[in-house]
């Protein structure tokens, strides 16, 4: 039994650790940002673009799963390449449609409320970030293929040469101030996704390229392909994918919709700043967290269930409580955001509410990602696109009513209506499971 735990926390562990890699990647663009001119608006900015670029994103977020899922062979991972592509195609599209500037205008000013002093900055900063999308997607893909093939080890490599570059960038960037705070962030985080994606390319090439001759070799001597028990037909791989992109895209949409809300509480744009800080902050747990639904897909069987089952809650459990006594002691808490964030001292007050209200979110984050994964690996994605939009009716439910009956801080109402969200999406998809399944 101990062997069994130790092979799922190992094969685990790498995942793990790139999950808190690419969380840490915003907040130390976030703190460089706060040290620049004009923090506080540049910050703003800078997270209402990020979460434009999420939103048209959220297509291309499941690959890592798809990956991991689906790619047991050249031709099935052949068929989920050429879904990246049209995703690529499309994404890239609607990208270049909110570049133009009477566009990304009309949409930040009259749908999302933006403050006028902030669009400009925004817009750029949104345009910096074109390469984002497409690149993001194409390295979850590839990171997919090296956890399906037993290669998790190599895929935080990706993660670790991409923050390594990010490092380099903000450096040279704080160092000359090329750009204004909020541009920098956008073009950083464009170069790093495009780095990223090499490095993903090159690691699972390998791979690729055995899967291509074991194809073709078979298909010479026997005239016949082989398929693994996953292996679908690319109309079959569309439904199972596309129920993915539109949890994704759903999910990522909520940070655009918490920006719709925020300037409706009071003090709009010191909420519109902190904001991308505290969930920066909060990311780093759920991020461990999230990357347990990968290590799910893969390792799930009737005979791990259980313990799969037993190592996420354990997991969700270190990691609320890791959590608390991190926010508690008040000296950590002083040298993340004072010394490592920067954060402004005018957003300083609205720090420990706000945090204290995410503070489930780790353990929410965890259970969801096991459901979530239990109902990939047996290809019922529809019911995580249920559970998703659960999670964004509540969402709206409190971003609509709380500016109404109370008055409070924009940023109190995004932590609220946040947290509540994930809690509605986990009870939502317990009673799934329980419905759906006898095991």
């Amino acid at each position: 039994m101990k062997s069994k735990y130790k092979h799922i926390f190992l094969a685990w562990l790498p995942l793990g650790v790139m999950y808190i890699v690419m969380a840490a990647e915003q907040p130390v663009v976030n703190g460089v940002i706060s040290r620049l001119p004009d923090a506080v608006n540049q910050l703003a900015s800078f997270g209402y673009a990020f979460s434009l670029a999420l939103l048209i994103e959220g297509p291309v977020v499941q690959m890592l799963s798809a990956g991991t899922a689906v790619s047991g062979t050249y031709s099935s991972y052949k068929k989920i390449l050429k879904v990246m592509h049209w995703l690529t195609v499309i994404t890239l599209s609607v990208h270049l449609l909110f570049c133009i500037p009477g566009v990304f205008r009309g949409f930040a000013l009259h749908v999302m409320n933006l403050p006028q002093p902030l669009i400009d900055q925004a817009w750029k900063c949104f345009v910096f970030m074109i390469p984002w999308t497409p690149c993001i997607g194409y390295r979850r893909l590839w990171q997919g293929v090296l956890i399906k093939h037993g290669k998790s080890i190599l895929a935080p490599i990706v993660m670790y040469v991409r923050l390594a570059f990010a490092f380099l960038f903000l450096y040279l960037g704080y160092t000359f101030q090329p750009l204004e705070g909020a541009s920098l962030g956008g073009a950083i985080m464009g170069m790093v996704a495009v780095v990223g994606m090499g490095m993903a390319f090159l690691l699972s090439r390998p791979i690729i390229h055995s899967l291509k001759k074991e194809y073709f070799d078979i298909l010479k001597n026997t005239k016949t392909v082989l398929k693994d028990e996953n292996e679908l037909s690319y109309r079959q791989m569309v439904r199972f994918y596309f129920p993915l992109a539109i949890t994704s895209m759903v999910s990522l949409g909520v940070r655009p919709i918490l920006n719709f809300g925020i300037p409706r509480g009071s003090f709009p744009i010191e909420s519109l700043a902190a904001w991308p800080i505290v969930l920066s902050y909060v990311s780093l747990y759920t991020a461990v967290s999230q990357s347990q639904q990968e290590i799910v897909i893969a390792e799930m069987s009737k005979a791990s269930y259980k313990l799969l089952q037993r190592f996420v809650t354990v997991v969700a459990f270190a990691i609320t409580a890791l959590f608390l006594i991190n926010w508690f002691v008040i000296p950590f808490r002083t040298i993340i955001f004072q010394n490592i964030f920067g954060l402004p001292q005018q957003l300083n007050k609205f720090l420990p509410i706000a945090i204290a209200i995410l503070s489930p979110l780790g353990f929410f984050a965890a259970k969801i990602s096991w459901y979530r994964g239990v109902f990939i690996s047996r290809q019922q994605t529809k019911t995580i696109t249920a559970g998703i939009i659960v999670n964004l009716c509540t969402l709206l439910l409190f971003i609509i009513v709380l500016p109404i009956v109370t008055n409070l801080a924009g940023v109190y109402i995004a932590t609220i209506a946040y947290t509540a969200s994930f809690i509605s999406e986990f009870f939502f998809l317990s009673i799934q499971l329980r419905l759906s399944f006898s095991i």
